[in-house]
């Protein structure tokens, strides 16, 4: 009977402690902002996604907590199924409002939906379970044409089929050109070259929207289904 008194009058002062404490944790995504319109490769401002933090806890001293937080980039403005741009583990502030920052690229030109997701807390006595997911915001990037981008030649450089499964074409080439293939969010998956009627096997490209560029030409955006 004495022990099972003394292990209770430990874990009350335990418990005690812990709550003698301030524990911040996450409790909500609160709103995004930061939508915007750019040129290609100018600068162009942070979004900025806000939360709300509870402490969790009646005292000091303070303590943090852990996350993980994901943004992602989607091609319709959905907050579902987008493709991963930045994942980390990241730590509480002491503040019931924090604010968090991501800088979008502006190196391929369309139209981008990002959003922001976290998940994985390290303590929630106060916080948040189940994964947060906030709402997007809409980043326009417009290419910028020079003069020699309006001549005949290369206004009639395209690809087919578009969408596409297994195979894509360059219509309208000459000669055999270099070309560079970058997915949705900016990141090279392929270069090589490419001669006049030769087909190119996309088949081990995973499924969304890419940029096909060539030197001296635009970008073409194609869908590999």
């Amino acid at each position: 009977m004495k022990k099972l008194y003394i292990l209770s009058a430990l874990l009350l002062f335990t418990f005690s402690q812990l709550n003698a404490q301030y524990f911040w944790q996450v409790d909500a995504i609160t709103n995004i902002t930061g939508a915007g319109t750019y040129d290609q490769n100018e600068t162009p401002t942070n979004v900025m996604l806000r939360l709300s933090q509870c402490p969790g806890g009646i005292s000091q001293p303070h303590n943090l907590t852990n996350y993980d937080l994901e943004w992602f980039v989607n091609s319709t403005n959905s907050n579902t199924g987008g493709t991963p741009v930045s994942s980390f583990n990241t730590s509480t502030t002491v503040s019931f409002d924090p604010t968090i920052t991501f800088l979008p690229p502006t190196d391929v030109a369309g139209t981008f939906y990002y959003y922001a997701e976290i998940s994985n807390p390290s303590m929630s006595t106060c916080g948040f379970l189940a994964p947060l997911r906030s709402g997007t915001v809409e980043i326009v990037i417009n290419t910028v044409l020079g003069i020699n981008d309006f001549s005949d030649e290369k206004i009639s450089i395209n690809l087919y089929p578009n969408p596409s499964l297994n195979d894509i074409q360059v219509s309208g080439l000459t000669k055999t050109e270099n070309y560079i293939i970058y997915n949705i969010i900016g990141a090279k998956v392929r270069e090589g070259a490419i001669a006049p009627n030769e087909r190119m096997n996309i088949q081990n490209l995973r499924a969304g929207m890419y940029f096909f560029k060539m030197e001296n030409r635009n970008p073409i955006k194609f869908i590999k289904e």
